[in-house]
């Protein structure tokens, strides 16, 4: 579940998000809907841990994303429109780089390292 209450990023005098409030059940699925400039991808770097909110908080599970980063950040699996990747970068990669928080650059290899049983997976 992702509770996200009160969310609220400004960018000098640029509110990007204000005072945003939902839940996200386990099963469901959300998706955000805007212009550009609409605070869509703000609200997601708070919800993953890329950004820290001004103002409210973001529950992932049980766990306060500013809190508890690591174990919140455990319980996503993320992957932006935009990456710093290659394009032919393969999926696997990309989910082990995601799933431990290495961002996709010359370091991804190291995530292979970190869980060699869970690469068989992909």
């Amino acid at each position: 579940m992702i509770k996200v209450k009160n969310l609220r990023k400004t960018f000098g005098a640029n509110v990007a998000v204000d005072g945003i409030n939902f839940n996200v059940k386990q099963g469901e699925v959300l998706g955000f809907l805007g212009p550009n400039g609409a605070g869509k991808s703000t609200t997601m770097r708070m919800i993953t841990g890329y950004l820290v909110p001004d103002e409210g908080s973001v529950t992932v599970g049980q766990f306060d994303i500013v809190e508890s980063p690591t174990s919140a950040k455990s319980l996503i699996g993320y992957l932006p429109a935009q990456t710093a990747t290659k394009p032919w970068t393969p999926p696997s990669r990309l989910v082990h780089c995601n799933r431990f928080g290495i961002k996709a650059s010359t370091h991804c290899p190291k995530a292979f390292a970190i869980a060699p049983a869970s690469r068989s997976r992909c």
